[in-house]
């Protein structure tokens, strides 16, 4: 099935399964939908693909307001305990608009632009750790208005700093997948639009003027 795109350039990538690690190893801003156990995978080989990377290098936050990748409570990359509490997950996003404004700070006052230069530098000292944020399910956290701002804070400024954002929803609405978002995510994929919800969210996210078919 070819990729579906609409006049502003947003574009649903109707990806294989095996391709997942190609695409996560870049520092993306990324965002999938479909049915639960597609999204789950996904976040699963998200998190795979960094096996190697240490812990002190790359530090994961999760977002699971529904309470379903508790699997992952003893990643030693965890920067802090899932989050499973809507309201929390707003404040936590907030936190890490703070913690990515720090990373810039340190990264002027050692004269480089961005974190891979940082750490080349760091010449034995300790390094600036990316930082990978999963949102599952983000329909769960969008009543908060703070959580569009701090989504695109991060998306727009992030990379530099080692920051992104890697979000899953299962119905992606109007007013879950909103505009700022969208032209601020690098990548938005499916493992297929077989059925009709599936379609029914693609033409949410393009905003085409008919549904796909």
């Amino acid at each position: 099935m070819k990729d579906q795109t609409n006049k502003e350039g947003n574009m649903v990538n109707i990806i294989r399964k095996q391709d997942l690690k190609s695409i996560f190893v870049a520092p993306k801003n990324l965002l999938t939908f479909g049915k639960e156990e597609e999204k789950q995978e996904a976040i699963d080989i998200f998190i795979e693909s960094f096996t190697k990377v240490p812990s002190d290098e790359l530090k994961l936050v999760i977002i699971d307001t529904k309470n379903k990748l508790g699997k992952y409570d003893n990643d030693p990359r965890l920067l802090m305990p899932r989050i499973t509490d809507s309201l929390e997950a707003a404040k936590v996003l907030e936190q890490m608009v703070a913690e990515m404004d720090h990373h810039f700070e340190m990264l002027a006052q050692a004269l480089v632009k961005d974190i891979i230069d940082y750490n080349k530098e760091a010449a034995g000292q300790k390094k600036m750790p990316f930082i990978k944020i999963i949102i599952d399910d983000l329909e769960d956290v969008m009543a908060f208005d703070s959580v569009e701002h701090s989504i695109i804070v991060i998306a727009q400024k992030g990379k530099a700093a080692g920051f992104n954002v890697f979000m899953t929803a299962q119905n992606p609405s109007w007013n879950v997948l909103t505009g700022l978002i969208k032209s601020n995510i690098d990548e938005i994929f499916a493992f297929s639009l077989e059925n009709q919800l599936d379609r029914h969210a693609s033409y949410l996210i393009l905003n085409t003027e008919e549904p796909l078919s």
